[in-house]
């Protein structure tokens, strides 16, 4: 068979892409990665900030939980050794209804602090007098 006749055996239906487009295929491509690499860039220095955030958070929280216990021991002390505390409540405060300390009721009916259940009253309280 000739070169003539094997060229009319096989006919392209199809045109070849142009090599230009598949340079600004792969340009568009470039300039896209090029797009998500910053991004993750700065998502990697946002989330190393958040970690630098949450370590010196950590440390805060270490610091308040111990001004906390201090707080709570001398709370405790400080009900132990008050002349206002009876039977877990604080005769030198009334607690109006709604408000968020805790409270009971003594005996003549009136809401008093209850300090067996919150010592921080105790320690910020400023009519502590000693028995």
């Amino acid at each position: 068979m000739s070169a003539e006749a094997e060229a009319e055996t096989l006919v392209a239906e199809a045109k070849p892409v142009p090599v230009s487009r598949f340079a600004r295929e792969l340009e568009h491509i470039h300039s896209s990665l090029e797009d998500v690499k910053s991004r993750v860039d700065a998502l990697d220095a946002t989330v190393s900030m958040l970690l630098e955030g949450f370590s010196r958070l950590e440390g805060e929280a270490g610091q308040a939980k111990r001004l906390y216990l201090i707080a709570v021991s001398i709370g405790e002390w400080k009900r132990r050794t008050c002349r206002y505390q009876r039977n877990g409540l604080c005769t030198a405060w009334r607690v109006s209804d709604g408000t968020p300390i805790p409270a009971r009721r003594d005996e003549s009916g009136v809401a008093r602090p209850d300090v067996s259940k919150e010592p921080l009253l105790c320690a910020l309280c400023p009519l502590y007098e000693p028995r």
